[in-house]
């Protein structure tokens, strides 16, 4: 469903894989803005927000970005700030 303004809750947080350590980094909400989550028809899905996205994905889903995001104190989650998206796995919980 498109939106016109970010949506979501402090539950929803990112995660990148550390190859040195072998396990995943969570980052969870900073509290400092709500940039959750965007889905606009026109411009894609985000999450995370303030001077970068956390994660991006053009309308088509095929064309990425990362960059630090003050939602989650993130920093860039892929190893380049632009990506072709070759796979994308999506997952939502209900009660």
């Amino acid at each position: 469903e498109a939106h016109t303004s970010y949506f979501g809750t402090g539950e929803s947080f990112v995660w990148k894989w550390d190859s040195e350590k072998e396990k995943v980094k969570v980052f969870r909400w900073s509290q400092e803005n709500t940039m959750f989550q965007l889905a606009r028809k026109r411009d894609g899905i985000a999450v995370g927000g303030g001077s970068n996205n956390a994660v991006r994905l053009d309308p088509d889903f095929l064309n990425g970005s990362s960059g630090p995001s003050e939602t989650f104190m993130s920093p860039q989650l892929s190893s380049s700030p632009n990506f072709k998206c070759l796979f994308c796995e999506v997952w939502g919980f209900t009660e």
